[in-house]
């Protein structure tokens, strides 16, 4: 009984000092990218399945430019992965970010889909961000984000003023906020789309003003607006979106909406 009552006593002084290994949960973290390399940075983790599912927070304006012109797509050239999308919430604070992001190498829709600031999320919250710049690749370009690739995303209080050029691929769609809605929700509020969408090859061609595709999804739009602009050839173009006939429902301003259907 006393050697019981020894260890008991020593097992007790060592978790009150912190001698034993103790399991602590501790919160998500926030984190401020304030800096190009710390956007990159930011970057580099998401892809690598690091803090996903934590708080970012843009605490400057700041300007990133990105050539692609190789298989390996750098970790500094968008925000998420297939493998692992953006999770977490990103917070621009009313700050600016400007990009310059062209997606010069393709070899087909599996091995380089899409070019944005945001290339994959699921169930992400991006908010209080004005984007402008340039963003040109293959289809479901877009102006901030190329995929939602599942749960439901939200997008509000940004402003996206980039200018969006598809130029090569198979799947010719575009999207002025985002490219492809897939198999998710997305809710859109306080949106504005203000730049020019620019579908430059033939074959297929279609461009949504707010949302370049969607199908197996829901749409919810509160308080959004297409003012941009579109040029070049295309089959099909909704200052909304272009839907695909499996998609489960739009509701703009709590109202359901058709869009063109493809």
């Amino acid at each position: 009984m006393k050697t019981k009552k020894l260890i008991a006593i020593l097992i007790a002084v060592c978790m009150t000092f912190g001698i034993l290994p103790m399991t602590s949960f501790a919160e998500d973290e926030v984190h401020v990218i304030a800096s190009v390399g710390d956007w990159e940075a930011f970057a580099a983790h998401i892809a690598k399945g690091e803090y996903t599912n934590d708080t970012w927070k843009l605490d400057a304006d700041i300007s990133v430019t990105v050539k692609v012109n190789t298989t390996d797509y750098p970790a500094h050239a968008t925000v998420g992965t297939e493998a692992h999308p953006f999770t977490g919430t990103f917070d621009g604070q009313g700050h600016t970010l400007t990009v310059d992001i062209r997606d010069e190498y393709y070899l087909n829709e599996q091995t380089n889909p899409g070019a944005a600031p945001f290339r994959f999320i699921a169930g992400a919250t991006i908010k209080n961000l004005t984007v402008k710049g340039y963003v040109s690749g293959a289809g479901h370009t877009a102006g901030l984000v190329s995929y939602n690739q599942s749960g439901s995303s939200v997008i509000e209080n940004c402003l996206v003023y980039t200018d969006v050029t598809r130029n090569k691929g198979a799947n010719q769609r575009i999207g002025g906020v985002l490219g492809h809605n897939n198999s998710s929700v997305i809710t859109m509020r306080n949106v504005v789309y203000g730049g020019t969408l620019i579908n430059s090859v033939y074959n297929h061609n279609v461009a949504g003003g707010l949302i370049g595709w969607s199908d197996r999804s829901t749409v919810i739009l509160d308080n959004c607006l297409f003012n941009g602009s579109f040029t070049g050839n295309v089959e099909a173009f909704s200052p909304i979106l272009i839907q695909n006939p499996s998609i489960d429902s739009i509701l703009h301003d709590g109202i359901s909406a058709t869009c063109i259907t493809r």
